[in-house]
């Protein structure tokens, strides 16, 4: 199961909107419920992808990706030795 934060901000001309980034997580206890972040975004066009501060893709993230994608990228080497 993977989760996505939905982010509801007002700007100060009082227009609410709302935000779904396209990360997701394997856990929940990054956002909770009432989460305050701070939303960095085009005036012009609030839609148009807007960047949070202390959201997701933290160090911890990224590490755990890339020793992923290398250890499955070992796997595929001895997979091919193997079979040579």
């Amino acid at each position: 199961m993977v989760y996505s934060p939905v982010v509801v901000w007002q700007t100060p001309d009082g227009c609410e909107h709302e935000y779904c980034p396209s990360e997701y997580s394997s856990s929940k206890r990054r956002f909770r419920v009432g989460t305050h972040l701070t939303i960095y975004y085009d005036p012009a066009n609030p839609d148009h992808r807007p960047k949070l501060k202390g959201s997701v893709g933290n160090v911890l993230d990224w590490i755990s990706a890339v020793a992923g994608a290398a250890i499955f990228c070992w796997g595929l080497v001895l997979l091919v030795r193997l079979l040579l």
